[in-house]
């Protein structure tokens, strides 16, 4: 024994050597990630873990059984409250077979299996308990590869059969405490008592033979035990602390470490790379190479354990297959040990030890020409000496109980000495030879006479040697140590110094500042982006890389270009984990390091890309300190937080590739789990396992409960489902959801879920469960009959009802037809009408033209008249028309419309040919309504096509409608791809066509289609631009498409052709200005004539300007600036109604009334244009005397509301506009007025900024609304706020001149006076 002893002497010296090591590393070692009871668990003594097939992990505790997903955690207890009394029945235990199925048990001896279709743990056998109440009958199960499980504990060993849940035969080992069984292999099995360790050859439960390994070697009792497969040897741990080898080949058991006598060994894990897990109770973790046999790690918890191990008492440790280390512990839960996140070291203040960080808040970092580390916190200032390993304090409340230190800035000058600056304590300069400060900045500056800097952000050396000093509330100060030079510059507010293209740049409050050499000032910088937003915000840090100089604000990182003369920016939308970004530096990859309020971002610029880290992925927390960086020697980063320094490795971390399982933890009906019991539903299999549900109709509310399994970085996760079949479109959301729908239609659905990636939206797993829920009694094929039956009886009365409803609808666009038509008659008419009552108005016309003019006049209102009733006759005639079907011979017809054509054909130089296919002659259809529609076709076939061109027209079967087809196609100028989509709409026209000789109105198309739908045809056209178009017509044979009793004989209907005049390109004109203060008149008419007819009529009264559609008149509005708008309703491209509305919804316009013309005379019509805001209508055809009173009324009231409300500004009650938009830019105005009633200094220029408009937008827009200045609108509205405190009595004269803005009470009376008539005394002795 005692050469053993001897043997074991020099692996505890390595090993506290190797603690010696640890104690004097700065950094902190990898992070745990813990789980307790504040996360849910049911106890914090965990004794041991598993995981099952879905992946999740199963920990087992005092009082129960735990499912964690990486996010939530699950409770399941095995005993009721009246069975969990015995402190020594909570021991419970949770493993998992071969099969991946979970079973638990506790040491009472209850065995029980977690079954998935109840979400609950059956309970299968009771072992039966030995003579002593208190012993721990069954303390383990061993599971083989096939039903043979063997039970173990106080009880001895047992054989069982999971799958007849049975014991077998006798007991192995009577009488004997076995504490641990593990399987070699399917025969052999290694078994660990309180006495030794044996050797089990299990052939069956009757055929076994049991071999004790050196007794007299090993007789203590062993703990646990794990078998090396790939080595084919044991390693055995003790209840004493020692771990044994035993090699089956050879048969030898050699003891190999021995950590301590009084130190049990709870658990053996084999790792990656050869090492394993040693778990013991109360020294924590130890990790040996299996090769050299030496410990090569520890994991120890110390008294403030948030960096490191919890609890020195581990009872099991389980690595999964992402090497993640699970750790359950006798007191504090779960520690869990994820290699797969970045390795953030920190440097932290360890409370009772003064060898470590003096305070957490590190707000500066330096590394020195020495290689030693500098910590600016909020206490002083900590020196950490890499070579020893030591750790000093300077400027300290310990040291210093006067002078509070919050270092903020350090700065090596390369002589051995350092200056440390800071808030309200201006900065000191340190001998790092006697830790002394040898003089300060405040005694510097006395020196030189200068103002000093009692606040200093930031110290910089240049590559001269100077020293930069900047802060808050003083000056940039520069000093010479070599020749003693001091010099102040004069500004403020400074955060960052830094040396760019050969000068000094700073950081500021209000942007970067450069220092001009000729001036010696510094001044704004640089010169090429003066309003850039990012170069003028509040500058944190300066961080110089090349042609490029990075600096981070609070509105993103930006980065200026001195080659490119650029800016660039980055923010959250680029990929910046925050917008606030405090400190900056690079790597030895040329990629960018910044630090924020929410972590910490790298940018590659060069490619674009972004790795953000945060609390979920590494970091400790995620909250920085402003230019807290430092990159050392040898490639470190180091960034200052609130939790001390963070320091890593740039090339070694990397990005997180996240990879999660879905799976659904509940399905809920009616808002009750299928795991409750006395549900209607029962589950048929595992919820994971199901691919389908069937639900009854009255259970069609139901939620699903899911969640992506992921144990590294759960908040990467976001999920999308849907319920194919009832929603339109995918729902997301992070956390844990859950899908919720009420009151599903009966039907066949699809549950789809998907897990993404929050950074690159890629999807990581997909499940789907597809749901039946069956139709109620009353909706069954059954019940459909007995439906059919009673609708049959009652089709025939409502048949009439619907049948006109539906012929309504096919007639809508022929009634919309007619109105277009009404349109364009009678705007011919107001033209004739406006000259003739404009020479009626002429009183030198002799009385034969007189007489002449009267009958001119009555006949052109009696055609007005006669328009507007066939208008109306034909409306109501639109309402009963039916399809006049007859049977025609296709061919004959089809040529008699061509041969219509053939002279217009050859006057034009066309080709006009016709061919037919048919076998079947004979066709039914409308021969009016054909007509039209063939005729449109041929001349816009003919129209739009050149001399030498071709026109065919054919007639040939369609065997798939059983139909036959008309196919007119010619070899004119085509279409474009663009208009091919808009062809059948309203008063739309190709862009060629438009631009052609031709004219046309753009209804013809519209027309034919409308026609060929009630005749159960179908129109498809092909086009090309250039080469030509071919249009078709299809038809069924026969006529049982038709309904016989809708066919009736109806009036025939006059198509034409004609196309309308072409329309002139619409010109802009205004006329002389009669005075200043002439109102300006914008006329909006797409017919020349009556546009200019409009112009004539009203250009002796107004400025008159023209627009030809409410595009144009859009452009014209901020150059013309009209006082009113005389707009038609019924325009190609933008109505009247949507020239309207943006006139109304647009702040700089929304003033200015509008005037609507129109022929649609209809209540539903002027309804729609007051809506859109109009203020008055005209009907056409109008008399342009009433036109002008309309104008005149309409600028009057404007101009009235002005007055009424300049008068009320500023009162208690103001008067309220028409427009919502202007009403709110008035009472934003006066609401800053008043928020600055007293600042004398508040002008125009901080009424815009405030307004947020420029200084031209907004005087047009007051000057419209108040007809009064922007400075006679603020001085008026000071003066009604005077006169309302003068009314009431409270204050004096000059109070209230002060009180309202004006600095000087003479001016003021003044004022005053002009715009009452009276001095502000008179007036308060006449209220």
């Amino acid at each position: 024994m005692k050469t053993r002893l001897l043997r074991i002497r020099p692996f505890v010296l390595l090993l506290l050597i190797a603690g010696a090591v640890f104690v004097f590393s700065p950094a902190v070692a990898r992070d745990f990630k813990y789980l307790t009871t504040r996360d849910g668990l049911s106890h914090n003594g965990v004794y041991s873990i598993a995981k099952d097939g879905e992946g999740l992990m199963w920990f087992s505790t005092g009082t129960g059984i735990d499912r964690y997903d990486g996010t939530s955690i699950r409770n399941y207890r095995l005993f009721g409250p009246e069975e969990d009394r015995s402190h020594i029945g909570r021991f419970n235990h949770v493993v998992t077979d071969p099969e991946q199925r979970i079973w638990a048990f506790n040491v009472k001896g209850a065995l029980f299996r977690y079954d998935p279709r109840t979400d609950s743990f059956e309970r299968r056998i009771e072992v039966p308990n030995s003579t002593s109440p208190t012993s721990m009958s069954l303390l383990g199960v061993c599971f083989s590869s096939g039903p043979l499980t063997l039970l173990y504990g106080s009880l001895g060993l047992k054989c069982y059969d999971r799958e007849d849940n049975r014991l077998l035969g006798e007991n192995l080992m009577p009488g004997i405490y076995v504490t641990k069984v593990v399987a070699v292999s399917d025969s052999l099995y290694a078994v660990g008592t309180a006495d030794g360790f044996y050797l089990l050859k299990l052939d069956s439960p009757t055929d076994y033979r049991i071999t004790r390994i050196e007794p007299e070697r090993l007789d203590s009792r062993i703990q646990t035990l794990h078998y090396n497969a790939a080595a084919d040897r044991l390693y055995l741990g003790t209840f004493n602390g020692r771990i044994f080898r035993y090699d089956l080949a050879q048969g030898i058991l050699t003891q190999i470490v021995s950590i301590s006598s009084n130190t049990p060994v709870r658990d053996l894990t084999e790792g990656l790379h050869h090492s394993l897990y040693i778990a013991s109770d109360g020294m924590g973790i130890f990790v040996m190479d299996t090769r050299t046999e030496k410990i090569i790690r520890r994991y120890v918890a110390t008294e403030n354990y948030t960096d490191g191990l919890s609890a020195n008492s581990i009872y099991d440790i389980y690595i999964d297959g992402e090497n993640r280390l699970w750790i359950g512990t006798y007191i504090r839960g779960v520690c869990i040990l994820d290699k797969n996140i970045p390795d953030f070291t920190y440097v932290t203040r360890r409370a009772g030890n003064s060898n470590s960080l003096n305070n957490n808040l590190v707000s500066t970092i330096m590394e020195d020409r020495d290689g030693d580390l500098w910590f600016g916190t909020d206490d002083g200032v900590s020196l950490y000496d890499t070579g020893t390993g030591r750790w000093h304090h300077l400027l300290n409340t310990r040291n210093n109980p006067d002078t509070r230190y919050k270092i903020l800035a350090l700065c090596d000058t390369g002589d051995g000495l350092v200056w440390a600056g800071g808030f309200a304590c201006g900065a000191v300069l340190i001998d790092k030879r006697t830790l002394r400060v040898r003089t300060t900045l405040q005694e510097l500056s006395k020196a030189h006479r200068g103002s000093g800097l009692n606040h200093v952000y930031v110290i910089y050396r240049d590559p001269s040697g100077d020293l930069w000093f900047g802060g808050l509330h003083g000056r940039v100060i520069r000093y010479d140590p070599a020749s003693d030079d001091y010099r102040e510059y004069k500004t403020r507010n400074v955060n960052a110094i830094n040396s760019f293209a050969g000068s000094i740049v700073i950081g500021t409050a209000r942007g970067i500042f450069r220092l001009d050499r000729q001036l010696d000032t510094f001044v704004p910088w640089p010169s090429e982006n003066p309003d850039s937003p990012l170069l003028k915000s509040h500058i944190n840090h300066l961080y110089p890389d090349g042609d490029r100089l990075w600096f981070s604000t609070e509105q993103g990182l930006g980065a200026y270009d001195t080659l490119r003369k650029k800016t660039f920016t980055y923010n959250r939308e680029d990929g910046l984990v925050s917008d606030i970004v405090y400190a900056i530096t690079g790597d030895r990859n040329g990629r960018i390091w910044v630090s924020s309020d929410r972590g910490l971002s790298c940018v590659d610029y060069r490619t674009g890309s972004f790795l953000n880290f945060n609390v979920g992925n590494g970091l400790k927390d995620d909250s920085f300190n402003t230019r807290a960086v430092c990159r050392t020697k040898d490639g470190k980063l180091w960034f200052g937080s609130y939790l001390g320094a963070v320091a890593f490795d740039p090339l070694l971390v990397h990005k997180i590739n996240v990879r999660t399982k879905l799976y659904f933890s509940d399905f809920k009906i009616s808002y009750r789990s299928v795991f409750e019991k006395n549900t209607e539903f029962r589950m048929t299999g595992s919820l994971n396992e199901l691919s389908d549900i069937k639900l009854k109709y009255r259970q069609n509310t139901f939620s699903f409960a899911f969640a992506g399994i992921n144990y590294t970085d759960a908040s990467r996760l976001r999920y999308a489902w849907r319920l194919k079949g009832y929603d339109d479109q995918w729902l997301e959301q992070n956390g844990t959801p859950s899908a919720n729908y009420a009151n599903i239609p009966h039907g066949h659905y699809t549950f789809q879920v998907k897990a993404l990636d929050t950074e690159s939206g890629e999807a990581l797993d997909y499940r789907e469960i597809r749901i039946r829920i069956t139709p109620p009694f009353w909706d069954s094929v059954w019940a459909w009959c007995l439906y059919l039956i009673v609708a049959s009886m009652l089709t025939f009365g409502i048949y009439r009802i619907v049948h006109d409803r539906i012929e309504r609808r096919h007639f809508a666009q022929k009634i919309r037809y007619f109105t277009d038509t009404a349109h364009e008659i009678k705007t011919p008419i107001t033209l004739i009408l406006g000259p003739l009552n404009k020479l009626a108005e002429e009183t030198s016309l002799p009385p034969r033209d007189r007489d002449l003019l009267d009958i001119a006049l009555k006949n052109t209102n009696k055609l007005s008249v006669f328009v507007n009733r066939l208008l109306d006759f034909q409306k109501a005639e639109m309402q009963a028309m039916k399809l006049v079907v007859t049977r025609h011979d296709a061919v004959s017809y089809m040529e008699e419309r061509v041969n219509a054509f053939r002279l217009l054909a050859i006057q034009k130089q066309i080709t006009l040919t016709f061919s037919s296919r048919l076998m079947q002659r004979e066709v039914w259809f409308d021969a009016a309504k054909m007509e039209t529609v063939v005729d449109n076709l041929l001349s816009n076939a003919l129209k739009y096509s050149r001399a030498g061109d071709r026109v065919d027209v054919s007639l040939y079967p369609d065997e798939k409608r059983n139909g036959w087809t008309l196919e007119v196609r010619d070899t004119g100028i085509g279409i474009s791809a663009e208009s091919q989509t808009q062809l059948f709409k309203r008063f739309y026209r190709a862009d060629n066509a438009v631009t052609s000789d031709e004219s046309g109105s753009g209804i013809g198309l519209m027309l034919c289609q409308t026609l060929t739908r009630m005749m159960k045809g179908k129109i498809s056209f092909e086009s090309k631009l250039g080469e030509g178009s071919r249009f078709r017509l299809t038809f069924p044979y026969g006529n049982a498409h038709f309904r016989k009793e809708n066919i009736a004989v109806a009036q025939p209907e006059t198509v034409t052709t004609t196309a309308d005049p072409a329309e002139a390109p619409a010109g802009v004109s205004a006329t002389p200005q009669a005075s200043p203060n002439t109102p300006t008149l914008l006329v909006v008419e797409d017919n020349d004539d009556l546009r200019r007819f409009i112009s004539h009529c009203m250009n002796p009264y107004y400025r008159v300007a023209e627009a030809a559609d409410g595009n144009e008149a859009l452009r014209l509005l901020p150059e013309v600036k009209p006082d009113l708008i005389l707009s038609d309703v019924m325009m190609p491209g933008m109505n009247g109604y949507e020239l309207c509305s943006r006139v109304k919804g647009n702040l700089e316009t929304s003033h200015i009334p509008v005037i609507l013309i129109t022929v649609l005379d209809e209540k539903s019509d002027m309804i729609e244009g007051y809506n859109r805001g109009a203020d008055n209508y005209v009907i056409k055809p109008f008399d342009a005397t009433l036109l002008k009173m309309k104008i005149d009324n309409s600028i009057r009231s404007r101009r009235a509301l002005s007055e009424r409300l300049m008068h009320s500004i500023g009162g208690s009650q103001q008067v309220s506009l028409e427009n919502e938009l202007d009403n709110r830019f008035i009472q934003e105005i006066t609401q800053h007025l008043e928020e600055h009633l007293t600042d004398s200094e508040y002008s125009i220029d901080h009424l815009c900024k405030d307004m947020a408009l420029s200084r031209s937008s907004f005087y047009n827009k007051i000057k419209a609304l108040t007809n009064q200045s922007p400075n006679d609108f603020i001085r008026i509205f000071r003066l009604n706020k005077a006169a309302q405190l003068l009314r009431n009595g409270v204050r004096n004269v000059n109070e209230v001149a002060y009180a309202t803005g004006f600095s000087d009470v003479k001016y003021f009376s003044t004022v005053f006076k002009k715009h009452y008539g009276m001095s502000p005394s008179k007036y308060v002795q006449e209220q």
